[in-house]
C-alpha cells in the first residue's frame, strides 16, 4: 500500500531510522523532524504567562504541514512517552483528523535482546535479534 503512490504520507520523528526501515519506507513518506520533549526556556518560569509549551508549535516545517492541510485521514501516533505529547497533538490537530490512533511502543521491547540491568527501558534497548530463532 505504502509504494502504491496513492497517498500523502508525512512521518514525523525525531530524525532516527531503525533497522531498514530508511530503505524500505523512506522513499515513500515525507520526513519531517520534531521533537515533542522539546521545552522552551520560558516553560521554567513559573511567572511567565506568555510561555506556548507545545513542544509541536515549535516544529516549523510540521506546522506548515499541518496549517495547509485541511484534513488528515488518520493520524498513527507510535511514541507517547509522556502525556503532554498526546494532548499537544491533539490541540494542534483538533478538527483536522478523521482517526487518530494511539499505539504504545513498549511492546518492542519484548522481542528484544535482554536488556543487562533490571532499569526501565530506554529506546536503544530496542537491538533486535541478530538470529530469528532468537
Amino acid at each position: 500500500m505504502i509504494d502504491s503512490g496513492s497517498y500523502d504520507i508525512v512521518m514525523s520523528t525525531r530524525g532516527s531510522w531503525h533497522w531498514d526501515s530508511e530503505k524500505r519506507i523512506g522513499p515513500h513518506v515525507r520526513l519531517v523532524k520534531c521533537n515533542r520533549d522539546y521545552q522552551p526556556a520560558c516553560a521554567a518560569d513559573k511567572n511567565a504567562t506568555d510561555c506556548d509549551i507545545n513542544a509541536i508549535k515549535q516544529c516549523k516545517e510540521l506546522m506548515e504541514i499541518i496549517e495547509e492541510t485541511e484534513k488528515f485521514d488518520i493520524v498513527l501516533d507510535f511514541s507517547g512517552y509522556e502525556p503532554k505529547w498526546i494532548h499537544d497533538n491533539c490541540q494542534i490537530l483538533k478538527d483536522k483528523v478523521g482517526v487518530y490512533i494511539y499505539i504504545s511502543t513498549d511492546s518492542v521491547y519484548e522481542v528484544s535482546i535482554d536488556k543487562p540491568t533490571k532499569r526501565p527501558s530506554i529506546e536503544t534497548d530496542a537491538v533486535r535479534p541478530h538470529d530469528e530463532k532468537e
